[in-house]
């Protein structure tokens, strides 16, 4: 664990990057996070979590990115769950409820109103080798994805899908996960947010976005759609 200082000038690096996919400066986190201590100090402690392997800098930049590890410490220690409010929640039901076809018909259609609030992608593991997905646009107009590489990497993906959701499944032991970067099979600069849903949770739906994304706003869809699988018998 990180002691207080350090951890609360990670948080908000993590949260401002998410915020603006920007690199966070020390000016920045002093004068709208009030941190109560010297401009210096804030500089001092956020090249010591970049030399602990917690923030980077691009080379065009005095701001710090989180690393990996950085997103990791904190989804595990950070963020607090967040229930979505009311109005999603009866928006996203009642267009499933709306939706009168088969239950493949509804996950597809779950699918689509996630993707709609998460804009994100949406990953669905019918079967290892029979995948649906809607939101490729969303997570593609993120900014991460104006780079030619990353954009091309994440079409790759996408154009074996069924083999990178079976190599994904394998990973996934609980009924909820979140896999960050090198912990997924769809890139480095990735994250998804995992349930495992069906009779006996040998189906997947999941939320891919970029390490950036806002992982308690995903946390809280991915498990609300899991309810709503559960409550319609979705399998």
């Amino acid at each position: 664990m990180l002691e207080g200082r350090k951890a609360a000038l990670l948080e908000a690096v993590v949260a401002e990057h998410i915020r603006t996919a920007e690199p966070v400066g020390s000016k920045l986190l002093s004068k709208k996070y009030g941190f109560s201590v010297s401009s210096a100090t804030v500089r001092n402690t956020l090249a010591a979590l970049e030399q602990e392997g917690y923030l980077t800098h691009p080379h065009t930049s005095a701001g710090r990115v989180p690393t990996i590890k950085g997103y990791r410490y904190y989804v595990t220690h950070c963020i607090a769950e967040k229930p979505l409010a009311k109005k999603e929640r009866t928006a996203i039901e009642e267009r499933c409820i709306k939706s009168s076809e088969n239950s493949r018909h509804r996950v597809k259609e779950l699918a689509k109103v996630i993707a709609d609030v998460a804009h994100e992608a949406i990953l669905v593991g019918f079967t290892s080798d029979d995948v649906y997905y809607t939101g490729l646009s969303y997570l593609l107009a993120q900014p991460e994805f104006s780079d030619h590489d990353l954009a091309l990497a994440m079409s790759h993906a996408f154009d074996r899908l069924d083999e990178t959701m079976a190599e994904f499944a394998t990973s996934v032991h609980d009924d909820f996960a979140i896999a960050i970067g090198d912990e997924n099979p769809f890139g480095d600069d990735t994250s998804i947010v995992v349930v495992r849903y069906g009779k006996d949770g040998d189906q997947l739906f999941g939320i891919l976005g970029p390490t950036r994304m806002d992982y308690a706003a995903n946390i809280a869809l991915a498990k609300y759609a899991r309810e709503i699988m559960t409550k319609y018998s979705y399998e």
